[in-house]
């Protein structure tokens, strides 16, 4: 089905077009993705989304892209013609009862062939073991993708919609019964030497080899650069350098530093203490070379457009890839084009399981979904 637009956070309109969608027998589910740049604005969406008769998931972004639009201020829907179940695990931070929620949604494995959409909040604590509770319950036999929800203010507070209204410190996680095609990449490269985190709990990094992060962080950029660097121009600096854990098969899951607090480094998600560290880099041409390694991952079998129905692209694209590559984005935008309909979101973390390893949290990534809701996909 095709996406609709709305320009503006207009709680009005996306009522409008949601009252249409539910005079639409053909619509089972609806994905929701709302841009703004506080969250503040978007609480007018709350009662809007509020018990409406079909299933509904989505989030609130610093961006959602519908079609060949890139909206900052705006809303993007699509009525799905496939049935969606949906879990809401409230309490993010405090580690709820994931498998007893999800129990009451779908039994253990019971997802093979389905497509999972997880919308959480990007801020919430212990995103990680939320994730790894997922995918025990589910199994390795569906396909996973989604993002964590919030905005560049980077300020927590409702920001996943589901059934139940607009949520803070949660996450839906959605069983769509269609399967897809998914591929990830993110094309940032090494440019510093390993290192282990040697203090840090959670998303804190105190210390690279024994010596306080934030003096080994600004070591590493000025050896990349060439010329002195100073504390204060960390927020300049940070989206062009993140930090890369290495897996024991040898990936590296990126992690985002937003911020400094007394010489440690605060990142979107957890970093585990003695992992191993090393800083990235990546180039224009490296990132938009992952963006079309992401989007064949996402083609699969069969060409765009043929016999594709009522197919759609879902697309998680990290927002500080926005950033960094910033009027070249477009660039990716149009890589990420599978000539099919497209809807998704800049996200604050990235959530995809590749095929070969568990379900991760990841950041400065890109993750494009080929959701296969034409003819005969449902069940």
């Amino acid at each position: 089905m095709q996406p609709r637009r709305i320009d503006g956070l207009d709680a009005d309109a996306l009522a409008a077009v949601l009252d249409d969608l539910e005079a639409d027998p053909g619509v089972r589910s609806v994905l929701v993705l709302a841009a703004t740049a506080t969250l503040a604005g978007a609480a007018g969406l709350d009662a809007v989304v509020r018990g409406r008769p079909w299933p509904l998931l989505g989030g609130v972004f610093p961006q959602v892209f519908v079609d060949g639009a890139t909206l900052s201020e705006g809303i993007a829907v699509v009525g799905l013609p496939v049935g969606l179940r949906t879990a809401v695990i409230e309490g993010l931070s405090e580690t709820p009862e994931v498998g007893t929620i999800l129990e009451a949604t779908v039994e253990p494995g019971g997802c093979d062939g389905a497509t999972i959409i997880t919308i959480l909040d990007g801020l919430a604590e212990r995103i990680e073991p939320f994730l790894t509770a997922v995918f025990d319950h589910i199994g390795p036999f569906a396909s996973y993708l989604g993002g964590g929800a919030g905005t560049l203010e980077l300020a927590s507070g409702p920001c996943v919609l589901s059934g139940e209204g607009l949520l803070a410190d949660a996450a839906v996680v959605g069983i769509l019964d269609a399967p897809s095609d998914v591929g990830i990449a993110h094309g940032w490269v090494p440019v510093g030497p390993p290192m282990q985190v040697t203090a840090g709990q959670g998303r804190r990094v105190a210390e690279l080899d024994h010596r306080p992060a934030a003096e080994v962080y600004l070591d590493v950029i000025e050896a990349h650069l060439g010329a002195p660097v100073d504390l204060e121009r960390f927020g300049e600096l940070a989206p062009s350098y993140p930090l890369g854990i290495t897996g024991l098969d040898g990936e590296v899951v990126v992690r985002d530093p937003i911020a400094l607090e007394d010489q440690a480094l605060i990142c979107i998600a957890d970093v585990p203490q003695r992992a191993f560290v090393r800083m990235l880099h990546g180039d224009e041409a490296a990132l938009l070379a992952a963006a079309e390694r992401s989007a064949e991952g996402a083609r699969g079998p069969g060409a765009p457009g043929v016999g594709t129905g009522g197919d759609l692209t879902v697309l998680f694209d990290c927002i500080s890839r926005v950033l960094h590559l910033g009027e070249r984005f477009a660039e990716e935008l149009a890589i990420a084009d599978l000539g099919l309909p497209r809807i998704g979101a800049a996200t604050i973390g990235e959530v995809c399981n590749p095929g070969d390893r568990f379900l991760e949290f990841y950041n400065k990534t890109i993750v494009t979904g080929r959701l296969r809701t034409g003819e005969g996909a449902g069940r």
